[in-house]
């Protein structure tokens, strides 16, 4: 036994040598691809998390009609009406929402567009510009319709009542139509 492993000693030893070597290349390359498997989806996990957390934390701004005023002032030439909302927005998400910019039309029911989409009447002013709502923080915004925006509101209360009917004919004494949606839109920086 002994002069069996001199024999390999002596004469294979080189060979035996590059042998292990080669399944220790093999070895490392496989344990290489595993471990770099693994920080593949140690990263993957990580920036899933990051994202969540980053969607956890958003503004959401919710809006809603708290008052509406109408006026006209009659002037010998010219007859001036508004109609205006006052919204309160309430950021209702866990991080505060930066630059909000609002928007408003009201969406008629009734009278479309060339391209046969509801027709949409934009508000009056400039877009309502709040630099900073923390969480849970509500702020009240106010939006105008001016004339030319109330006289379609009026065709469109009118389009409303032909559609419906003639209303002295019926009952009730309150006849509620629907005639308009109002659109509110809301840019913000997070």
């Amino acid at each position: 036994m002994l002069e069996f492993i001199k024999i390999i000693n002596s004469d294979y030893a080189g060979v035996l040598s590059l042998l292990s070597s080669l399944i220790m290349v093999v070895v490392t390359i496989i344990y290489v691809g595993h471990t770099k498997r693994q920080a593949n989806y140690a990263k993957e996990s990580a920036e899933l998390v990051a994202k969540q957390m980053k969607i956890d934390k958003q503004p959401c701004i919710v809006p809603y009609v708290t008052d509406s005023c109408g006026s006209a002032w009659d002037t010998t030439d010219y007859t001036r009406m508004q109609l205006g909302f006052t919204i309160k927005l309430r950021n209702v998400g866990d991080s505060p929402a930066i630059n909000v910019y609002t928007l408003a039309d009201i969406e008629l029911q009734f009278s479309e567009d060339s391209a046969g989409n509801k027709k949409l009447l934009p508000a009056s002013l400039l877009p309502g510009f709040t630099q900073a709502l923390s969480a849970e923080e509500e702020t009240d915004i106010n939006i105008h319709f001016e004339t030319s925006e109330v006289k379609a509101l009026i065709c469109e209360l009118r389009k409303a009542s032909e559609k419906t009917g003639n209303a002295s004919e019926q009952i009730p004494a309150i006849i509620i139509i629907p005639v308009l949606n109002l659109l509110f839109v809301c840019f913000l920086k997070t």
